[in-house]
């Protein structure tokens, strides 16, 4: 027996193709942010942090102040800014504790 459709119908599998493709669509955007953040990453990783950027992160996780980083490591201030920069931009950090925490995370300091 064949069942007439009616409007109610029709739109309940509209609605239901939309879900589906609203799913599709949620799970291709979902994969595509996915690999733009492990490449972002990869890159990263592949740009590492130098010697001195690192003895540099250890000192700020120590908590000490350009000034003091500078005095130990025998360098000016503006040098040390300088580290400081790269590392933030190397790593993808906000701010010197995101730094820290991203070095932790990914074992290149240990405290």
């Amino acid at each position: 027996m064949i069942r007439p459709h009616t409007d109610s119908t029709f739109q309940g599998l509209v609605g239901r193709i939309k879900r589906r493709q609203l799913f599709r669509l949620g799970f291709l955007v979902g994969t595509l942010l996915a690999v733009t953040e492990i490449t972002a990453l990869t890159t990263t990783q592949l740009r590492g942090l130098t010697p001195a950027e690192i003895r540099v992160l250890r000192l700020i996780a120590e908590g000490n102040a350009n000034k003091e980083i500078g005095a130990q490591l025998s360098i000016t201030e503006e040098t040390v800014k300088g580290h400081v920069k790269n590392i933030l931009s190397k790593l993808g950090a906000n701010d010197r504790t995101h730094a820290v925490t991203l070095g932790l995370k990914r074992g290149i300091i240990e405290l």
